[in-house]
């Protein structure tokens, strides 16, 4: 075996536990905060997305949520 073969070889390995390394990093990322933050995270979004359809559709009194996260308004 020849000395760039070998240079081939161990750039190869370093390159893919690279790429190994920032996948497990991304999914520690993505399962990081626990379940109250991430659900409180999901009410607050839905919050939003409501509000602004309200904004946007100009309507009061009983609304349709659009992400079934309220229900009776009572504006």
């Amino acid at each position: 075996m020849n000395s760039e073969f070998l240079q081939r070889q161990a750039k190869s390995v370093y390159r893919m536990n690279k790429e190994k390394e920032q996948v497990v990093r991304g999914n520690e990322c993505v399962q990081g905060g626990n379940e109250r933050e991430r659900r409180t995270g999901a009410q607050d979004l839905a919050v939003e997305v409501n509000e602004t359809a309200k904004q946007l559709l100009g309507t009061g009194g009983q609304t349709a949520d659009v992400l079934g996260a309220g229900g009776w308004d009572g504006n």
